[in-house]
C-alpha cells in the first residue's frame, strides 16, 4: 500500500528489520520464541517501506531487528538505497561478527554512519551467551576491521549483566587495539511483553558501572510520558508488521504496511489508545512490563554523581570535534540543556542526531559578529548556567614565517571572539548573580613553545583576560575557571608531525572539567593544570 502524500506525523526515527535469519542462538534473545517463518525483506519491499516516510525529515534509521543483517544477500544494496532516500539520516547497523560476508560488510560500511559490533564479554562469556559463536573468529573479524580506513565507524555494543560487567575494562582496551570507535554500554533489557526483566543490578555492579558512565547509554528519570516511540518512532519488522516500539518484541502488532495504509494504522483506535495513555503517563497493557521503566532508577544511580547539573543550560563553543565534542557528550549525560556552536554545520547536526533533538545548535564563525549576536539572543531566551569557551585554532610557525593573515585569524578567534562572547554571557550571568565560565586555555599559556609563538601569545592573552576578570566575577557570584590541558589527541595537531601517541584522550579531560563545574556551592575551583604522561614517570 502507498500512503497519502505528505509527512507522517512527526516521525523521524525508523527501525526496519530487514531479515530474521540468524547464525547464532543467543541465550538472552527471544527470537526463537517469536519467529515462525524465515524471511529476507526484498529490495522492492524495502523501498515500499522507505516510500512511506519519504516526505518526513528522517534523522535516524536502524537496519536491524531479530536477525543478523549481513546474512541478507542484498544488504549493501539496502544500505545504499537508504542513503539515496535519506542522505542526511544517521544510518546504523549491527552485527554479531560471526558471518563470512566481510566483502558485503565493507561495501555496506560506505553508506553507514555507525556499525555496532555486538560483543558481550571476553572469550568465556562471549561464547557462553552467544551460542555458536567463536572468539577466535571474532578476533579475526576485528583484525580485518582494524585495517579499514573507516574502522572508527565501528564500535563495540556491550549489554551489561551481572555475569559480564567486569569484562568492560578489557573490552575498552580491545576497542583501542583494533582502532574502533567508542564502546557503547547498554543495561540489559527484556523484550517479552508478558514478563518484566530479571537481570540483577546490585550495588557492587552499579558502583562498577559508575566508573564507565560516559559509555553507558540510556535515560535516567524516565517515565511513560517520556516514550517517543508511538509519536516520533516507527518499528517495522521483516514482514511489514508495525510494532509500537523496539522493546516489546513479543506483543501484538498494529497492522501491516504491505497490506494497509500506514497512516490508517497510526490512526487506529488501539494505536491512539497507546498514545493517549503515554501522554497521561499511564502504562496500557502493551507497556506495563516496559524495561525502560524498570531500568530508569538503575540508570539514575549510575549517573547520580553529577545529578546537580540536570537541566542546567550549558553553552560550548568549538563543539563539533575534539574536546568540545566530548564535553557536549558528557554534559548531555548529566541531563543538561545544550547550546553548541561551531563552524561545521554538518558536524554539529551529526552530533545533535547522536545526542538529542533538544540540543540547540548555532553554526557560524565566532569572528563574525552576527554569530555572536545569534548566540546572545539564544542565551537570553533560554538562559545560561555554564559557558565553556573552547573554540580555538593553532598556528605552528616560526616568527619569520608568520603573515598578517595568521595574526588576524588566530588572534581573531582565540582572543577577540572569546572576549566578545564572554562579554555577552557575563552580562547575563551578572544580571542574575550566578553562573560558571570555563576558559579552556593550554599549557601553551604557561610556557613559551618554539614555533608556536602566535598560539602561545593568544593563550597568554586569555590568561591575562581571565585573571583580570576574576575579582569582579567573585563579587557577582560568578565562578571563573581556567583550564590548562596538556597535549590531547585532537585534530589540532594534524599535519604537524608531532607524535601524539602518549597524549591525553579528550573525553578524560572532559570528565575532569565536568566534575569541577559540578562542585558544591561552597567551592570555587579557579585554575587547574592537567598534564599528560610524558614518559615513564614524568608528566607534561
Amino acid at each position: 500500500m502507498v500512503d497519502k502524500k505528505g509527512p507522517i506525523g512527526e516521525i523521524d526515527y525508523l527501525v526496519i528489520g530487514v531479515t530474521n535469519y540468524c547464525n547464532l542462538n543467543c541465550s538472552f534473545c527471544n527470537r526463537n520464541e517469536i519467529t515462525t517463518k524465515l524471511k529476507h525483506m526484498s529490495l522492492e519491499e524495502f523501498k515500499k517501506v522507505l516510500d512511506i516516510f519519504k516526505e518526513n525529515d528522517i534523522k535516524t534509521v536502524k537496519l536491524h531487528g531479530m536477525g543478523e543483517p549481513y546474512l541478507h544477500p542484498d544488504y549493501p544494496k539496502l544500505c545504499k538505497t537508504l542513503k539515496e532516500y535519506f542522505p542526511n539520516c544517521m544510518a546504523i547497523s549491527a552485527t554479531n561478527c560471526q558471518h563470512d560476508n566481510f566483502e558485503n560488510f565493507v561495501e555496506s560500511l560506505k553508506y553507514l554512519d555507525y556499525q555496532y559490533l555486538s560483543i558481550d564479554g571476553l572469550k568465556e562469556n562471549y561464547e557462553k551467551f552467544r551460542l555458536g559463536a567463536s572468539w577466535d573468529k571474532l578476533i579475526g573479524f576485528l583484525e580485518k576491521v582494524s585495517q579499514l580506513e573507516n574502522s572508527q565507524k565501528c564500535s563495540i555494543h556491550f549489554v551489561a549483566t551481572e555475569n559480564n560487567y567486569e569484562d568492560i575494562p578489557a573490552l575498552i582496551e580491545l576497542s583501542k587495539k583494533y582502532n574502533l570507535g567508542e564502546i557503547r554500554i547498554n543495561v540489559a533489557q527484556n523484550w517479552n511483553e508478558d514478563e518484566m526483566g530479571t537481570t540483577g543490578y546490585d550495588e557492587k555492579m552499579i558502583e562498577f558501572l559508575k566508573k564507565y558512565k560516559m559509555y553507558v547509554k540510556g535515560k535516567a528519570d524516565w517515565d511513560y510520558k517520556d516514550c517517543f516511540w508511538p509519536f516520533r518512532g516507527a518499528y517495522i519488522n521483516v514482514f511489514g508488521d508495525v510494532r509500537g516500539c523496539a522493546i516489546n518484541m513479543s506483543g501484538r502488532t498494529f497492522g501491516n504496511v504491505f497490506q494497509e495504509d500506514f497512516s490508517r494504522i497510526r490512526d487506529s483506535e488501539t494505536f491512539r489508545n497507546l498514545q493517549e495513555c503515554l501522554k497521561k503517563n499511564i502504562a496500557c497493557d502493551y507497556c506495563k512490563t516496559c524495561d525502560y521503566k524498570r531500568l530508569s532508577p538503575i540508570l539514575e544511580k549510575i549517573f547520580k554523581e553529577e545529578a546537580d547539573l540536570k537541566n542546567k543550560v550549558v553553552l560550548i563553543t568549538g563543539a563539533s570535534k575534539g574536546l568540545g565534542r566530548e564535553l557536549a557528550k558528557i554534559y548531555y549525560l548529566q541531563g543538561c540543556k545544550l547550546i553548541l556552536t561551531a563552524r561545521s554545520k554538518d558536524k554539529l547536526e551529526e552530533l545533535k542526531r547522536e545526542l538529542s533533538d533538544e540540543v540547540m545548535i548555532v553554526q557560524g564563525d565566532l569572528r563574525d559578529n552576527e554569530t555572536i549576536r545569534k548566540i546572545s539572543v539564544l542565551t537570553k531566551e533560554k538562559g545560561i548556567d555554564i559557558f565553556i569557551n573552547n573554540a580555538a585554532i593553532p598556528c605552528f610557525k616560526p616568527l619569520e614565517e608568520v603573515e598578517e593573515k595568521d595574526l588576524e585569524e588566530v588572534f581573531g578567534l582565540n582572543v577577540l571572539a572569546q572576549i566578545k562572547l564572554t562579554k555577552e554571557i557575563y552580562f547575563l550571568m551578572k544580571s542574575k548573580q550566578k553562573g560558571t565560565i570555563v576558559n579552556i586555555n593550554s599549557t601553551a599559556g604557561k610556557m613559551g613553545i618554539p614555533n608556536q609563538i602566535i598560539y602561545c601569545s593568544t593563550k597568554y592573552a586569555m590568561k591575562g583576560f581571565t585573571e583580570s576578570l576574576r575579582k569582579d566575577a567573585e563579587r557577582n557570584n560568578i565562578k571563573l575557571l581556567e583550564v590548562y590541558p596538556g597535549g590531547m589527541k585532537t585534530n589540532i595537531l594534524d599535519g604537524t608531525g608531532i607524535d601524539t601517541s602518549n597524549f591525553m584522550e579528550p573525553k578524560n579531560v572532559a570528565k575532569v572539567i565536568c566534575q569541577l563545574t559540578s562542585a558544591e556551592e561552597d567551592m570555587t575551583p579557579s585554575e587547574i593544570l592537567i598534564k599528560r604522561r610524558y614518559g615513564k614517570d614524568e608528566f607534561k
